[in-house]
């Protein structure tokens, strides 16, 4: 997320000559506020698989992440149309 911050805020930011500090912010909060409402509630939602609310799901997650090399969450990363896609 924190990297996504800051390409957005580049961007943003680039058109510093044609707005205010404020406008700019604001266009900031409004380009980022979608995007990280969806990661809250997906986040929220995994959570019941990994903090154990159901300790055989949460078993049967680290079981897979034990396997896992990593190519599906990239995967999945670049194509969900979030800022990463574009580079």
């Amino acid at each position: 997320m924190a990297l996504e911050d800051a390409v957005v805020m580049g961007e943003v930011f680039r058109r510093r000559n044609q707005l205010s500090i404020p406008a700019l912010l604001k266009d900031y909060e409004v380009r980022r506020l979608d995007r990280v409402w969806t990661l809250v509630l997906k986040a929220r939602k995994r959570s019941e698989v990994t903090h154990g609310k159901d300790m055989n799901r949460t078993l049967a997650w680290y079981n897979e992440l034990r396997h896992e090399s990593g190519s599906r969450i990239i995967s999945g990363r670049l194509s969900d149309g979030h800022v990463w896609s574009a580079w």
